[in-house]
């Protein structure tokens, strides 16, 4: 939550609102504000299901692999440039 009160999500996703089915005295007007990564998800969740969660993995083998041969190519440019200024 924001100094002023704004509420902001770090993941895109839908806003709903909700009450705790655990009817607590003390608070038992409160609602609460979720985000779900999908808009036919229901908060709050059954306290024993596991929770959907993003996870942004990047596949590092892959990424290595295209780094490698970004770099190949990128001394390859160089080295036909150097040939293109000495003559």
């Amino acid at each position: 939550m924001g100094k002023d009160h704004t509420l902001y999500a770090l993941e895109s996703g839908w806003v709903q609102y909700y009450q705790d089915p655990v009817k607590d005295k003390k608070f038992w007007k409160r609602t609460y504000v979720g985000v779900t990564l999908h808009k036919d998800e229901v908060l709050p969740t059954p306290l024993n299901e596991p929770r959907r969660r993003a996870f942004r993995m990047i596949d590092t083998a892959a990424y290595k692999s295209q780094l490698e041969q970004s770099r190949k190519e990128a001394l390859e440019d160089l080295a036909s440039l150097e040939k293109v200024v000495q003559a």
